[in-house]
C-alpha cells in the first residue's frame, strides 16, 4: 500500500482494499467517507465516518481514525509506523487500538496510520493534570505488558538499539550541551547546591548506566520512551488502557530499563504531591503485572533500585529541550521537569541509594 500524503488522497476504493485485506469487509464496498478534522500540532488527525454499499458486511467498522504527517514537519522517521507494524503486532496483549494500515515513505519522511476509532469508549488525558488513581494503575499494567513481552528477548535488536557504550554516549552527548543554556536562563531560580547536584549527576550518570547493563541478567527491554499523559487512551468505564504515538529521536534510548518509562511518566508529568501519594502503588502494580506475565527473576527491590536510577535520568529530558534554542518559549514544558526531578530525588535519596545498590 502507498502512503497517504493528504486527506484528498483518501478514496473509497483505497479504504475498501484496506478493510478487505484486514478481513473487516468480506462483502460489499465503501461508497463514501466523511471526515472530521481534529487538529494537532504534530500531525493531521481525522475521524472518518464510513458509508458502505447495501451488501457490505454488517460488522465492518462504521468509524475509523486516520493520522497523517504534517508536510511542514517532514522529514520524519519511521518510528511510529514501526511501533504498530513491528512492535505492537508482536505483543500478544492488546496495548493500542487495532491498526488497519501504517505506511512510511523513506524518501519523503512521511507516514500515515489508520486506527480503530475508540472515541466512544476511551478518552485522552491532558498534560495539565495527572490521571485518577485507578487509571494510573491501569497505565502501569499496560507498560508492564509491553515490557514483559520484550524482556531480554533475543530479537530486541530488531526493534531497538541495544544500549551499548556507543548508544549510551550518543544519548548523553545529545543532552549534555543543554546544561549551560539551562543554567544561564534559570539564574538564581536554582540554588548553588541544586546546580552542583545536577552537574554531578549528569557527569556520573553515564558510568552508572554502563555499570547497570553489565549485570547478569540485565533485565533490559523495549521502552516506549515518551509515555506522557497525552499518549494514553483511557477507558471511560471498562476495557483496555492504550499507549499510542511512539516517536523516539535518532539519539533516544529505545532499549533500556522498563522503570525509565515509569519515571518519565510520573516524575515529569505528575505533580509531586500526587506522585508521592501513588508512587508505591503504581510500582507495586507494575511489578505484580510483570510477574503475572512471566517475569519472575526481577525482584521488587531490583525494580525500586532501577526506579531510583531512572529518576536521575529524568534530568536529561529538560537538558535535551535546552539544546534546541528559544528555551524561553519552551520553558513552560521543561522547567517543571527540572524542579519535579529535583523533588523526586530529594524524596528518594537516589544518589546514596545508587551507590549502595550498583
Amino acid at each position: 500500500m502507498t502512503v497517504l500524503y493528504s486527506i484528498d488522497e483518501l478514496t473509497p476504493d483505497w479504504l475498501t482494499d484496506i478493510l478487505r485485506a484486514n478481513g473487516e469487509l468480506k462483502s460489499g464496498h465503501v461508497t463514501d467517507i466523511q471526515e472530521t478534522s481534529n487538529s494537532h500540532q504534530a500531525s493531521l488527525n481525522y475521524f472518518l465516518s464510513i458509508i458502505y454499499s447495501p451488501d457490505a458486511s454488517p460488522s465492518a467498522p462504521k468509524t475509523l481514525f486516520l493520522k497523517l504527517s504534517r508536510p511542514e514537519r517532514l522529514p520524519l522517521t519511521a518510528s511510529e509506523v514501526e511501533y504498530y507494524t513491528k512492535i505492537v503486532v508482536q505483543t500478544p496483549l492488546k496495548i493500542t487500538p487495532t491498526c488497519y494500515s501504517a505506511e512510511f515513505d523513506s524518501a519523503k519522511g512521511a507516514y500515515h496510520v489508520l486506527l480503530e476509532d475508540v472515541s466512544a469508549t476511551h478518552i485522552g488525558l491532558s498534560l495539565s493534570y495527572p490521571p485518577v488513581t485507578s487509571h494510573a494503575l491501569a497505565m502501569a499494567k499496560t507498560l508492564a505488558r509491553l515490557h514483559a513481552y520484550w524482556w531480554e528477548k533475543p530479537n530486541l535488536n530488531t526493534v531497538s538499539d541495544l544500549p551499548t557504550e556507543a548508544v549510551i554516549n550518543r544519548y548523553v552527548d545529545a543532552c549534555q550541551p543543554g546544561m549551560l543554556p539551562m543554567f544561564d536562563f534559570l539564574g538564581d531560580r536554582l540554588t548553588a547546591e541544586q546546580k552542583q547536584l545536577i552537574e554531578t549527576l549528569v557527569e556520573q550518570y553515564p558510568q552508572w548506566m554502563q555499570k547497570r547493563i553489565q549485570r547478569t541478567p540485565n533485565h533490559l527491554t523495549l521502552i516506549h520512551g515518551d509515555c506522557h499523559n497525552a499518549n494514553w487512551l483511557l477507558p471511560k468505564h471498562e476495557g483496555e488502557t492504550y499507549l499510542i504515538d511512539r516517536q523516539p529521536f535518532d539519539w533516544s534510548l529505545t532499549c533500556w530499563l522498563g522503570a525509565s518509562d515509569l519515571t518519565y511518566l510520573m516524575v515529569h508529568w505528575w505533580y509531586p504531591n500526587y506522585r508521592e501519594r501513588v508512587k508505591e502503588s503504581v510500582l507495586r502494580t507494575y511489578h505484580d503485572e510483570l510477574v503475572a506475565q512471566g517475569i519472575t527473576n526481577y525482584s521488587w527491590q531490583q525494580l525500586w533500585d532501577d526506579y531510583c536510577l531512572c529518576a536521575i535520568q529524568s534530568l536529561f529530558v529538560p537538558l535535551a529541550w535546552c539544546t534546541q534554542g528559544n528555551i524561553d518559549n519552551t520553558s513552560w514544558i521543561w522547567y517543571p521537569k527540572v524542579m519535579y526531578t529535583l523533588d523526586a530525588l530529594k524524596h528518594l535519596g537516589s544518589v546514596e541509594r545508587l551507590e549502595r545498590s550498583l
